[in-house]
Parts: C-alpha cells; sequence; structure tokens
C-alpha cells in the first residue's frame, strides 16, 4: 500500500487497535489524512487527544517509512 492509498483508508482496515479507532472516532478522523491535514497543535488540542494514541500512530507509520506524512504542510503553519 502506497502513502497515498494508505492516507484515504480507515483506521480498522489497517490494523489500529480498538482503542486507536475509539480515540479516533472521538476526535473526528475517519482516514490518516485527516489526521496529516492538520497542525500539530492543532492535533494535540483535541478533546480525546492522548500521547500513548501519537505513539501508536507514529509507531504504524515509523515501520511503514512514512513518518514524513505527519510533518506541518509546508506553508501552512503558522509560527
Amino acid at each position: 500500500m502506497d502513502g497515498h492509498e494508505l492516507k484515504q483508508t480507515t483506521f480498522d482496515l489497517l490494523g489500529f487497535s480498538e482503542d486507536f479507532c475509539t480515540r479516533c472516532n472521538v476526535m473526528g478522523f475517519a482516514v490518516p489524512d485527516d489526521i496529516f491535514l492538520l497542525e500539530p497543535r492543532e492535533l494535540v488540542s483535541r478533546e480525546g487527544f492522548t500521547y500513548e494514541w501519537l505513539v501508536e500512530l507514529v509507531t504504524f507509520l515509523q515501520e511503514r517509512q512514512l513518518l514524513h506524512l505527519l510533518q506541518p504542510i509546508p506553508g501552512k503553519s503558522s509560527g
């Protein structure tokens, strides 16, 4: 699965834990691209966010050499 396909695949189909998927629902995320389009400060301020959730996401992306997808979009950051 390439990065583009992964961005639009639901978390349960990607093999994330039940807790991760539940937290995604609470935060309003249906697919990874919903997360990737946010600035980091927007992500950590979401109700339902935990660092354990973030660790699962980062680990998943690192294992697939896709961690760069979590980086802020160039030109979007406000400082």
